[in-house]
């Protein structure tokens, strides 16, 4: 009798945990928590918005586990970075779960993709890193809400109007932040990984060189010798690097370099550093980059 109930129990305690969206069939997916949080200024809030990868997780890199597969086979929609940024896992996700869902990739949205340099991928060779230029994210989102009402016609109304007020708030932000940016001296500024030439081209900065030697590689030799001779030459004051590099790993990169340059740490994505939404996540990354080039 005893052993059933502890049965019972085990049971009612795996129901418990079952994640909200179980018995949810209207779930939009995104691949990433940024992802998310743009969705969310779109759609009302009765539906929910769920991301694969988490605010600590690498994007390039997931371990999908039974979470994730039981996750995509309630989605509805698929919202994607692409560029080849999820291709390791999401590609595989898919055919693991069987899910049926559509997918909406952002990227093939961009009208001007910036072509990576050291930082490629697999099979392509734009930049991924797009959402932290609120003009990139204007360039997809009217197709995004496009997709959204052909889900939720019955919402049209609501996601149209949520719509209006995101475009409002990305055109308001946009000029904030490149009025801050002008009083900005020195607009030269390098990067551990190769992830703010969106955020640069839009604020009038200019990213002259990176610390990775290669997507994920650590610099050699040749190429610290040819950084130390730029950061000279240009007179470079701030190096940015983002919350997917370990404290560890930052330290000891800071020793190769001189004193003078200051380390400015921004958050890689929504949900990091106390931010909850695009807006104070894109607020977090112009004003520590800001405080960094003043």
């Amino acid at each position: 009798m005893i052993l059933n109930k502890i049965k019972i129990c085990s049971v009612c305690l795996l129901l418990l945990a079952r994640p909200s969206f179980a018995n949810n069939n209207s779930v939009v997916v995104t691949t990433t928590t940024t992802l998310k949080s743009i969705v969310k200024e779109i759609l009302p809030s009765s539906i929910k918005v769920e991301s694969l990868a988490q605010k600590e997780q690498d994007p390039h890199h997931l371990e999908i586990d039974t979470k994730h597969v039981l996750l995509a086979k309630k989605a509805k929609l698929f919202v994607a970075i692409g560029f080849d940024l999820e291709s390791s896992w999401f590609d595989k996700l898919l055919k693991t779960s069987a899910a049926d869902a559509a997918i909406f990739y952002a990227g093939l949205k961009i009208q001007s993709p910036i072509t990576m340099g050291n930082h490629d991928h697999k099979h392509h060779s734009l930049n991924p890193h797009f959402l932290q230029s609120p003009l990139v994210v204007l360039e997809f989102v009217d197709s995004l809400k496009v997709e959204l009402i052909k889900l939720y016609p019955e919402n049209k109304n609501e996601i149209s109007a949520k719509y209006s007020d995101f475009v409002k708030k990305l055109n308001d932000k946009d000029t904030f932040w490149k009025n801050e940016f002008l009083k900005v001296k020195n607009k030269n500024l390098i990067t551990y990984h190769e992830s703010l030439e969106y955020f640069s081209a839009n604020f009038g900065l200019k990213v002259v060189d990176h610390v990775e030697s290669a997507h994920g590689v650590s610099p050699g030799p040749i190429h610290i010798k040819n950084l130390l001779k730029t950061i000279s030459e240009k007179k470079i004051k701030c190096m940015v690097y983002d919350t997917g590099f370990s404290a560890a790993q930052v330290e000891q990169t800071k020793k190769i370099f001189p004193k003078v340059l200051k380390w400015v740490q921004v958050p890689a994505e929504v949900g990091v550093s106390g931010t909850d939404t695009y807006f104070n996540w894109l607020d977090k990354i112009a004003s520590n980059v800001k405080a960094c080039l003043d």
